[in-house]
């Protein structure tokens, strides 16, 4: 196990939950786009899931529809930069967070989106949260920004962490992605995909972070280390 994981994992089990007497915890896990946010919290769910009871989930299940970009005033634009903050729906979001964060309702689950990389759409309903998950992770590129909305994430999560990464580091990751997971057919129109979307949407992560807030800032896990990201 790589030594964050474990140090996270621990962290949880030995002073988060011993010090709440909460139902159920909500941590938040933010970052740059390439930052490394997915992998770590997978890696986490699946050691803490030995323990107890977890669930990770992302925020991409919060975008506009396709079909919904067409109706904006440029739709050109909001289907290029899809994956900026106003390409998400994020009212929803923050109505699911607090359905979660408040549990009311009487039934022992909330359904949550996710999302379809092949149709690249959101799915419904897709993923169930059980009411006796002890430890929910939600990740995503815009929990700590300090924008209208945005900022008010915040409040619906009792520990909110933050992944630290090279920018550069983290654009170079992305190139190789796209390739891979075939939105762009080679590495030079990869590039200019993320330097025009990717780039600005991590710049304004840096630059717009929540001023104060932030419980933990973690240090991205390096693609040389047991090649994890």
């Amino acid at each position: 196990m790589n030594k964050i994981v474990k140090d996270l994992v621990e962290e949880i089990i030995e002073k988060i939950l011993p010090s709440n007497n909460k139902s159920r915890i909500m941590i938040s896990l933010s970052g740059i786009p390439g930052s490394g946010k997915t992998t770590l919290v997978s890696l986490i769910e699946k050691e803490l899931s030995k323990k107890i009871k977890c669930v990770a989930l992302s925020m991409d299940g919060f975008h506009y529809y396709k079909k919904d970009l067409d109706n904006f005033p440029n739709p050109q634009l909001a289907h290029k930069r899809r994956g900026a903050p106003f390409t998400f729906n994020v009212e929803l979001f923050q109505n699911k967070l607090k359905e979660i964060f408040e549990w009311k309702t009487k039934e022992d689950f909330i359904f949550y989106p996710s999302f379809d990389h092949i149709d690249q759409d959101p799915k419904e309903n897709k993923i169930k949260i059980q009411k006796d998950h002890k430890v929910i992770f939600v990740e995503g590129n815009y929990l700590c920004l300090d924008e209208p909305v945005w900022k008010d994430l915040s409040l619906y999560f009792d520990y909110v962490w933050f992944l630290e990464c090279d920018i550069d580091v983290a654009m170079k990751r992305i190139y190789k992605r796209h390739v891979k997971a075939k939105l762009c057919q080679t590495l030079d129109e990869s590039i200019q995909k993320t330097e025009f979307n990717d780039r600005p949407n991590a710049e304004l992560i840096l630059e717009k972070r929540i001023p104060k807030g932030i419980t933990k800032f973690i240090q991205s896990i390096s693609e040389e280390d047991e090649n994890l990201i």
